[in-house]
C-alpha cells in the first residue's frame, strides 16, 4: 500500500472514531442550571423515606393538573430497604409526596425481598385501560 493512501486511511479512521466523542463534548453543558436546593427532600422523622431519596424518574403530562409526576427511591432510617415513592408537582419545583410507597419490598426470599429501587416509568398511550396505562420497571 502506498504511504499516501495509508495516510488518508488513518485520517478517515480517526474521524470515524473521534466524531462521537467530539459531539459529546460539543453539547451545550452551559445551558444546564443547578437549582440551589434539592426539589425533593427526604421525609420527616418517622416516615418511610426519612433516610434519603434518590434515583428519580420524572414524567411531564400536559393533560394533567399536576403536570409533573415523579417516581423515586426512598430509604428509611430504621429499615434501610429501598422503596419506590410517588410525588406530583405543577411546576417541577414544589412536590407533593404520596404518603406511602407505591412499591415496597417483598418478603423472605422474594426477588425484591432486599428492596425495590431505581424506577423507570413509561406511559403507554396504546393501553385502553387507564389503570394499566403506566408501566414501571425497577
Amino acid at each position: 500500500m502506498r504511504p499516501k493512501t495509508m495516510f488518508w486511511m488513518v485520517i478517515a479512521g480517526a474521524i470515524v472514531l473521534l466524531t462521537p466523542i467530539t459531539l459529546m463534548y460539543a453539547a451545550p453543558l452551559s445551558s444546564w442550571v443547578k437549582h440551589p436546593t434539592p426539589v425533593l427532600s427526604y421525609g420527616s422523622p418517622g416516615t418511610w423515606d426519612n433516610g434519603s431519596v434518590e434515583s428519580a424518574d420524572v414524567f411531564f403530562d400536559a393533560t394533567a393538573t399536576h403536570a409533573y409526576r415523579m417516581w423515586y427511591t426512598g430509604y428509611g432510617n430504621l429499615d434501610e430497604r429501598p422503596r419506590i415513592g410517588y410525588a406530583t408537582s405543577a411546576d417541577g419545583l414544589t412536590w407533593a409526596k404520596h404518603p406511602q410507597p407505591v412499591v415496597s419490598f417483598g418478603s423472605g426470599f422474594d426477588w425484591n425481598g432486599a428492596g425495590s429501587s431505581a424506577p423507570a416509568v413509561l406511559r403507554d398511550d396504546c393501553e385502553a385501560d387507564p389503570a394499566r396505562r403506566w408501566k414501571m420497571w425497577f
